[in-house]
């Protein structure tokens, strides 16, 4: 069975326009955003260790990234701005879905926010709201997301992370 590192994205800046490509071809591609701003947006502002915005990715045995979350100050989700910090960004490859990863992911960020001095954090979604309510999370309202409806959630810090 293969195995996998989870470390900051500072620590692997080669990865960084995988990343970037991942995020831009999931969530802005059609946001009007170009692929190498994506990239830079991310090589600039989401390679953090010990403040906002902070990205975590998963590494295989090969040192392929394949996986990527983070935790931002701003999603930028109208109505719900006021709110921080956001986990976002939060992508498994296909081939890496069968096991365990995202939750590792999850759990790795939710401790980074507890370490940065949060005591919960929000997200929104189309598809993972029994993911975050499994979590611990809270449904606090919907909103509208790239002219798609998301539910947003609150998530708790838990002590245990």
């Amino acid at each position: 069975m293969p195995s996998h590192a989870i470390d900051y994205l500072a620590h692997h800046p080669h990865h960084v326009a995988t990343v970037g490509t991942w995020i831009w071809d999931q969530w802005d591609r059609d946001n009007g955003w170009s692929q190498q701003q994506c990239i830079d947006l991310l090589r600039d502002q989401g390679c953090h260790i010990d403040q906002l915005d902070v990205t975590l990715i998963a590494v295989n045995d090969h040192q392929e990234c394949i996986g990527t979350i983070q935790l931002m100050q701003d999603d930028f989700l109208p109505d719900f701005q006021h709110l921080s910090p956001w986990v976002g960004s939060f992508y498994v490859v296909p081939e890496a879905r069968n096991g365990h990863l995202a939750l590792e992911l999850s759990d790795r960020i939710e401790a980074v926010a507890g370490q940065l001095g949060y005591g919960s954090f929000y997200a929104h979604t189309t598809s993972l709201q029994h993911f975050f309510i499994r979590r611990g999370g809270i449904k606090i309202g919907e909103s509208l997301y790239s002219g798609k409806k998301v539910d947003v959630f609150q998530l708790p810090v838990r002590q245990d992370t």
